[in-house]
């Protein structure tokens, strides 16, 4: 057989290699961990028994459109070479072939490839596995993000929590001619308002109570580089109006210094809300949007991806097993049904706790998740209700037995207090019942999205909804 000649042609010229049979053979191998990332060439043949090999090259070529791929072909497959080519395929060897002529092949393709790809190489596969699946629309976002990476574009990522916008951030400036700068991220909304200028801008030494040293800023730390903006939507628009000011002109003024400071950036920011709701209501411009959405990607919900969907759930569950020492062969149909029924709001993340704590318990068959999942909620669009119960517990614990004795209760005070913890306890349930989605909640509660990220920042600082301090 063909495949025959390849063992002794491989060790002659000191190269690493593994083989397959058949395209669904190749999809497993490179579905273990750290294989795919170990992959520097692949050398594919046309007529692969099962899935073709045009199949295979599509599928593989959607994992890492980086990756080079050497189809070999029948002497008189011209057309199908050229469809090859269309596809990704970075050459092509037609049989009979002399082996000097495949190995000069070879090495020209990885020479070549070496040149565009990334410093680093591949992401590792654990965060690469949060956009692989065979789903037309991963190969699409693939193809997308091949094409903007290669620019100098800025590109606004949308998508749910859990689906991976960091992660496909990270590999768009790996990509990138950027690669070998650095990588700066920010997350908008876990920096308060009065801290994200200085953050973002820099400052000089005592421009403010407690500035002991000059700092860059991020912006200037990304020189050369790329910047990532989290939750991009959380900017207050004072920091709005000086973030497009300096995207505009190239150039920013740390916070105390009388000179600008020019940089040389790529920017990638991330949303996981609708922008445009939010620019309709003036919490954010638009202006900014058009600045930082020159080449907007979206990353689909995992509950629209069922293709991959059950592909993840294979690969999360190899990974458990090898993690735990486990050995789950058989996955119950009960447990597959209730993975494609379920919506998934925590996306690619929330699937990959799932399968590691089911394979944690499980034994040799992985018979239910429901017991293992306690974030899963049927009914996640439900409203808490308060019960006057619950308004009267609230009230008992602010009115304590030393005020009475005191005579001192101040009524409008304590209504105050009370009114502030049931306020607290409904936005906290709220947001748990929906993920920690604030423009969901702005919605559900009928207030703006600002006045729930002001009071949900006050929570997460400890402090009540309401902005006061906790005792």
């Amino acid at each position: 057989m063909l495949w025959n000649v390849f063992p002794r042609l491989f060790r002659d010229h000191d190269w690493q290699f593994s083989f397959a049979s058949s395209a669904e053979e190749a999809m497993e191998i490179l579905g273990r961990p750290g294989q795919l990332g170990a992959l520097t060439l692949a050398l594919v043949d046309i007529g692969l028994p099962g899935a073709s090999g045009l199949d295979f090259l599509n599928w593989l070529h959607g994992l890492d459109a980086r990756l080079p791929i050497v189809m070999l072909t029948g002497l008189a497959d011209a057309k199908t070479a050229v469809t090859c080519m269309k596809a990704g395929a970075a050459d092509y060897v037609t049989k009979p072939f002399q082996s000097r002529d495949l190995v000069s092949t070879l090495r020209r393709v990885f020479e070549a490839s070496r040149l565009v790809r990334p410093a680093q190489g591949l992401l590792v596969d654990d965060q690469l596995s949060f956009l692989m699946g065979p789903s037309e629309k991963i190969r699409q976002l693939t193809r997308s993000l091949v094409q903007v990476a290669a620019t100098d574009m800025a590109v606004l990522i949308q998508g749910e929590s859990g689906t991976g916008k960091e992660i496909l951030s990270r590999r768009i400036h790996d990509l990138s001619r950027r690669c070998k700068g650095p990588f700066i991220a920010v997350d908008c909304g876990a920096i308060p308002d009065s801290l994200i200028e200085s953050e973002l801008f820099g400052f000089k030494k005592g421009s403010f109570t407690g500035a002991c040293s000059d700092q860059e800023g991020k912006i200037r730390a990304a020189h050369g580089g790329t910047l990532f903006l989290d939750e991009v939507e959380n900017l207050a628009q004072a920091t709005q109006v000086k973030l497009l000011r300096c995207l505009q002109e190239r150039e920013v003024t740390p916070i105390g210094a009388s000179r600008s400071v020019p940089f040389d950036l790529r920017l990638v920011s991330a949303t996981n809300v609708a922008l445009g709701e939010l620019i309709a209501t003036k919490e954010f411009r638009l202006d900014l949007f058009h600045r930082i959405a020159e080449f907007p990607l979206s990353i689909p919900p995992l509950r629209e991806r069922s293709a991959d969907l059950l592909y993840l759930t294979a690969r999360f569950l190899r990974e458990s097993c090898e993690e735990f020492g486990k050995r789950v062969i058989e996955v119950d149909q009960r447990v597959l049904d209730e993975l494609l029924a379920h919506r998934w709001p925590g996306n690619v993340r929330e699937l990959r706790n799932v399968i590691r704590r089911a394979v944690l318990v499980s034994q040799d068959r992985l018979e239910t998740l429901s017991t293992e999942r306690p974030e899963i909620e049927r009914n996640r669009e439900a409203v808490p209700a308060c019960s006057s119960d619950q308004i009267v517990v609230s009230a008992r614990a602010i009115v304590s037995a030393d005020a009475i004795q005191r005579g001192r209760v101040p009524f409008k005070e304590i209504r105050s207090r009370a009114l502030a913890q049931i306020e607290q306890g409904i936005l906290k349930a709220v947001l748990e019942r929906l993920s920690g989605n604030k423009l969901q909640a702005s919605r559900v509660l009928g207030l703006d999205y600002k006045t729930v990220h002001q009071k949900a920042k006050s929570l997460a600082e400890g402090r009540g909804a309401g902005g006061e301090e906790k005792e």
